[in-house]
């Protein structure tokens, strides 16, 4: 009985084999020994039945019962022609295999192979059968694999190795099969094109140095944690941002570091592994090894190797930070002259060009009475005068109002308020509904003039841009804030302009910049949402604590 699993073959086992079987013993062998898939065992199994096969019809002249007898027994001939059967089987198994087979004698005569193996070499079967093999191959080529054979048949050990012809890559399995002596006699061979695994893993290699290029040269700094915590891995970026190395940063375990818990970057981990979600935010502070600085901060959940991971990414905006600090202070001191000389030029114009022209006014009353009796034309002239410097007087003291409203010192905000929407209703004809609490008290100076400027410039932007004919504000105060909301039943504003304003452009959105930096100059927020059906605007500014 022949047992391919429990030991080396040897070439009596094989003795009543047709020549093919050599090549799917060797198969069969070649997949214990190199660790072939489950395909390679399923034909090892069955390999193994018809040898069973053969082996019991040379022992005791009957084959042995099985499956397929069963099935053949009603059949003309019936058992008898099981072992051609199995031999036709075994052939056909080999033929349709894509890897090259054959079997070699010590000296490299061709004893069987495949169609395959005819195939790649350009002969048939027949013209190769009894040949010496590396006859059918370049001589750089043949003179390696007549050492690897010789070396198998010296050493009696399997030998595996890969080789390039013609611009096409294979590999090549070699198993020695023994006689009785323990003598090498046959060598089996299987060779498989691996060509596109090669470029494959070409392409993965290439693609492995770039992204290792890109990881040693840039700026952002990129770490992976376990979702335990552990840190795996850190570019020489994420080091020199925070003034550690990437020793340093290997070490770390996010959830046992403060840093994380107390800049909310422990919070942002959590929630990116529970949802599967990219988390960012900005994170101002110190890190652990005492660099203060401002993080642009992106955490990506991932999985690998079954495993769930987080990447960050932290890009430093530190300098970009300060810059903004630094526009900002100019921004303040570029405003406040703004309103200085507003407040200026409202006082210039209400106590003297206003004065002015009340005692131009005056004056042409008189000259009134004085030609009353004269010709109609020159009444009528200086009628026509006085009426114009009336609307000069009227635009006077409407132009000081809007520069700086002199009720906002005197009274404050809701006066002012009051004030300013009862002339804005009169000129653009929209009904402003205005809900002030009675106990509002004064504001700082500060935030008084902040909400009254976003007051006339969302009430600007109504009548020019919304097509509202109604309007609402509402003013609410409460212990350290205080919020001023503005709504209207408008077209709405563009994503696009609410975009641009939420990234600090100008163009359309320039009034909403405005707003958006005098709200943010006193440590406030500002708050749009527009659609089809209106927009509303509320700005809320912080405030001291009343006692």
């Amino acid at each position: 009985m022949v047992t391919i699993l429990s030991r080396t073959p040897r070439l009596s086992d094989f003795a009543f084999v047709h020549t093919a079987a050599y090549v799917e013993v060797e198969d069969v062998f070649r997949s214990e020994s190199f660790g072939r898939t489950h395909d390679a065992e399923t034909k090892m199994r069955r390999a193994n039945r018809e040898l069973e096969q053969v082996e019991e019809t040379r022992t005791t002249g009957r084959p042995k019962p099985s499956a397929n007898f069963k099935r053949s027994s009603g059949r003309a001939g019936g058992w008898l022609e099981e072992p051609r059967e199995s031999r036709e089987t075994v052939r056909a198994i080999l033929n349709a295999a894509t890897e090259s087979m054959l079997l070699l004698d010590a000296s490299g005569t061709v004893l069987a192979l495949n169609q395959t193996t005819a195939k790649r070499l350009g002969k048939s079967a027949d013209e190769l059968i009894g040949r010496y093999i590396f006859d059918f191959l370049p001589p750089s080529v043949a003179a390696a694999r007549r050492a690897r054979l010789d070396e198998v048949v010296r050493s009696g050990q399997p030998a595996q190795f890969e080789d390039e012809r013609q611009g096409m890559f294979f590999e090549h399995k070699l198993l020695p099969v023994f006689d009785e002596r323990g003598k090498v006699v046959r060598v089996a061979v299987c060779g498989q094109e691996i060509t596109e695994r090669k470029h494959t893993q070409q392409r993965q290699a290439e693609a492995l140095e770039l992204n290792r290029a890109i990881l040693a040269t840039s700026t952002v700094g990129i770490m992976a944690y376990r979702a335990t915590g552990q840190c795996v891995f850190a570019n020489e970026a994420a080091g020199l941002i925070v003034g550690a190395s990437v020793e340093q940063l290997l070490q770390q375990n996010f959830r046992q570091n403060p840093d994380w818990r107390e800049h909310g970057l422990l919070q942002m981990a959590e929630e990116a592994l529970r949802t599967r979600k990219m988390r960012r935010g900005e994170i101002h502070g110190a890190t652990t090894f005492g660099k203060e600085l401002w993080l642009d901060c992106q955490m990506v959940p991932f999985v690998s190797g079954g495993e769930l991971h987080l990447l960050v990414l932290n890009c430093e905006i530190t300098n970009q930070k300060r810059a903004e600090e630094v526009l900002r202070g100019f921004s303040r001191r570029l405003r406040r002259a703004q309103d200085e000389e507003r407040r200026h030029l409202a006082r210039g114009l209400h106590d003297s060009t206003a004065q002015k022209l009340a005692a131009v006014n005056m004056n042409l009353g008189r000259l009134k009475h004085l030609v009353a009796g004269t010709d109609p034309a020159v009444r009528n002239l200086v009628g026509d005068i006085a009426a114009l410097v009336e609307d000069c007087s009227k635009e006077v003291r409407t132009l000081s109002y809007l520069l700086h409203p002199p009720l906002l010192d005197q009274l404050g905000l809701p006066a002012a308020c009051r004030s300013y929407l009862e002339g804005f209703s009169k000129r653009s004809g929209v009904r402003v509904r205005l809900d002030v609490p009675d106990d509002l008290g004064r504001l700082p100076a500060s935030a008084e003039l902040a909400l009254f400027r976003v007051l006339q410039e969302a009430l600007a932007n109504i009548q020019r841009h919304s097509g509202s004919k109604t309007a609402s504000i509402r003013l609410t105060r409460a212990a350290n804030r205080v919020v001023l909301k503005v709504s209207d039943r408008g077209r709405g504003i563009s994503a696009a302009v609410l975009r641009d304003v939420a990234q600090g452009f100008g163009g359309p959105g320039l009034g909403l910049l405005s707003m958006r930096e005098r709200v943010d100059q006193l440590g406030g927020r500002l708050e749009i949402e527009s659609g089809t059906k209106g927009t509303t605007l509320v700005a809320t500014l912080p405030l001291p604590v009343r006692h």
